[in-house]
């Protein structure tokens, strides 16, 4: 009976990986738009704070 406890605890575990990857799976994307507005608005900021090329 130990050896079948010992077998079913990594099945058991597997089961609640899956479920549990499956409940905290990203379900809603964000609308592209907002995407690309987020785009810009970082590039804005990474544009403010570089460093000139040197030439």
């Amino acid at each position: 009976m130990g050896a079948l406890v010992w077998l079913l605890i990594p099945l058991v575990v597997g089961v609640g990986a899956g479920i549990w990857s499956i409940l905290v799976q990203r379900v809603h994307t964000p609308p592209l738009g907002r995407d690309f507005a987020r785009h810009e608005r970082m590039k804005e900021v990474l544009e403010q704070n570089s460093v000139p090329d040197r030439r």
